[in-house]
């Protein structure tokens, strides 16, 4: 993706008011290095959420 691209898709995605990521990570653990793309996604997500609700 070119330099553009990213600054075009930062852009789109705090229209929308979503946090983007760019970067990489790795793990050992076998179940989370198969994931698909759509789970790494949606789990910061669930994290903030969380998060944002604060102590139960």
């Amino acid at each position: 993706m070119s330099v553009a691209n990213e600054a075009d898709s930062a852009n789109n995605a705090s229209n929308w008011g979503l946090l983007t990521i760019l970067g990489s990570f790795s793990t050992t653990n076998i179940i989370m290095a198969n994931w698909p793309r759509a789970m790494w996604q949606i789990a910061p997500i669930r994290a903030v959420r969380t998060l944002a609700l604060g102590p139960s």
